[in-house]
């Protein structure tokens, strides 16, 4: 991971709207098992999208994706080649 993706990375989870963490949470449950609250949901996807970025140089490409998919959801430079998922309108909490 490089300091760049770094910093971006910690900035906008920092900064991420009531908007960002469901768009998080609806990429986890799009893309990652289990239905669990909306906070949980994005947290997991944080999660992995941060263990995506630390080890990206230890894993496989596919691994990288399957690890930042859900996240990238929410943020679409994590996989820039992949355009995100359209997002129902009617499943917005905000």
């Amino acid at each position: 991971m490089s300091q760049q993706e770094r910093k971006r990375f910690i900035t906008e989870i920092g900064t991420f709207s009531a908007a960002g963490v469901e768009r998080a949470a609806w990429g986890w449950d799009k893309h990652a098992t289990g239905h669990l609250d909306s906070f949980h949901e994005a947290e997991r996807a944080a999660y992995g999208a941060a263990l995506a970025l630390f080890a990206r140089g230890h894993i496989t490409s596919d691994q990288f994706g399957t690890l930042a998919r859900p996240m990238d959801e929410a943020l679409p430079w994590l996989l820039p080649k992949e355009p995100p998922h359209p997002y129902p309108v009617g499943d917005r909490e905000v």
